[in-house]
């Protein structure tokens, strides 16, 4: 016997890096389609809009800066930007009521209608409304 490095050998994986994960030669690196410099500082969050509320494809991105873009995906070009008071923290879209939700580090909720571009309403955590 030679111990093991024998046929064993040569189906041995590499490492790759420090985390014990496996490299297979075979895989292929993704390239972006595009790249979009969307805002100033980083993303908080993504969602795609229904197609009855914007006539295209559109994305509508959150971040720190203060700002929610929505973005024609097609285009790859900003169609509307929303620029509020606070750092947006996270952004989800709440298809039944057709309203965008950002969260906050002031602890609120705000409500953005995008057919309207503007703050519909807003609500602290503690669940009080104010319009």
């Amino acid at each position: 016997e030679d111990g093991g490095a024998g046929a064993g050998a040569a189906t041995k994986k590499r490492r790759v890096g420090g985390g014990g994960e496996a490299a297979d030669d075979s895989l292929k690196a993704l390239r972006p389609s595009a790249v979009w410099k969307a805002h100033a500082q980083c993303l908080s969050g993504l969602e795609w809009l229904d197609q009855d509320v914007a006539s295209q494809n559109h994305l509508v991105s959150a971040s720190w800066d203060h700002s929610i873009k929505t973005w024609d995906v097609e285009r790859q070009d900003c169609v509307a930007t929303v620029n509020g008071s606070k750092v947006n923290t996270c952004l989800t879209y709440a298809r039944d009521a057709k309203l965008l939700v950002t969260g906050h580090p002031d602890g609120a909720l705000r409500l953005w209608d995008p057919r309207r571009g503007d703050e519909d309403t807003s609500a602290r955590s503690s669940g009080s409304l104010t319009t």
